[in-house]
């Protein structure tokens, strides 16, 4: 029924919002907007991408591992989710500055490393939570969300492609983070997923009900969302620290597990594929949209 499709909903809204700001924002108009006011754009673009390239594979799964011991990861998408839209419309309001421009290079960086930061983390947490849906509907859910996202941001370029000689290229920095906004309230149906310690009461509530629906032991592993998942040391974290604590012991754990367990294995084959996707994505656009 309707209520039932809009967790759905929330999932994909913020899956498709950050291709198209991505897509759009960070990597049309102001690599665009850089090449026209400054000689050396394809280097600064460059270099900004690197820059968050660095700190998503430094932080990422760190602060997932956290958000997940305390039940965090839709909280954690929101905040990054907006903290990305803000700087996406500082971005906006930085170029309109009528200012010098090393001070106005020095603002866009920043604006430029952390909201597309942020965004990215966003989109991490946005997939964590993938796990809430039932097993049977996550290819489906995800494969609306890909094909959603795709057929709107080619709608966006088609319209950059089109009628982008109508308004200024800050102008439609604008206009997307306007309409991005707008439709980012659809991803507070996004649902959350529990902490460990509550997945675990879960499980032993089910034991007690069908023990053929257990997987393991209760102090070992826990049920949810039709899967099983390790808990760390057989019991739930009591305090913040322990669960910071926890969330790196689970990071050192899984890779420790990816010599032997293929489903480690294929989860760290996924990150790989990711990173050449972004540093081709990032050397298409500075080497043949930028270069003469």
């Amino acid at each position: 029924n309707y209520h039932s499709m809009l967790p759905a909903l929330g999932w994909i809204t913020y899956s498709i919002l950050y291709q198209v700001l991505s897509a759009t924002v960070y990597c049309t108009l102001v690599p665009n907007i850089l090449a026209a006011e400054y000689d050396n754009a394809s280097s600064l673009y460059a270099s900004m991408n690197l820059t968050t390239t660095i700190l998503s594979m430094l932080t990422m799964t760190v602060l997932g591992c956290i958000a997940d011991q305390f039940g965090l990861q839709k909280h954690a998408q929101l905040l990054n989710q907006y903290i990305g839209i803000a700087l996406s419309f500082a971005i906006y309001a930085i170029f309109e500055l009528n200012i010098s421009s090393q001070v106005k290079l020095v603002l866009l960086q920043f604006a430029y490393i952390v909201g597309i930061y942020c965004l990215r983390t966003g989109i991490m947490h946005n997939n964590a939570v993938l796990t809430c849906f039932p097993k049977e509907k996550r290819v489906m859910i995800s494969s609306l969300s890909n094909f959603g996202g795709f057929a709107v941001t080619l709608g966006c370029l088609v319209v950059l492609t089109f009628l982008g000689d109508r308004l200024p290229q800050t102008t439609w920095i604008l206009v997307f983070c306007v309409l991005m906004t707008g439709v980012s309230v659809l991803s507070l149906w996004e649902p959350n997923p529990p902490p460990p310690s509550q997945r675990a009461i879960r499980l032993n509530r089910t034991a007690l009900n069908d023990d053929d629906d257990m997987v393991g032991s209760p102090s070992s592993s826990l049920k949810y969302g039709h899967e099983s998942y390790p808990l760390i040391g057989g019991a739930s974290p009591s305090s913040n620290a322990a669960a910071v604590k926890a969330s790196l012991m689970t990071l050192v754990d899984a890779v420790r597990l990816v010599p032997s367990d293929l489903q480690h294995r294929r989860a760290f084959y996924i990150l790989i594929m990711y990173a050449f996707y972004n540093a081709s994505g990032c050397a298409f656009v500075v080497y043949v949209c930028l270069l003469p």
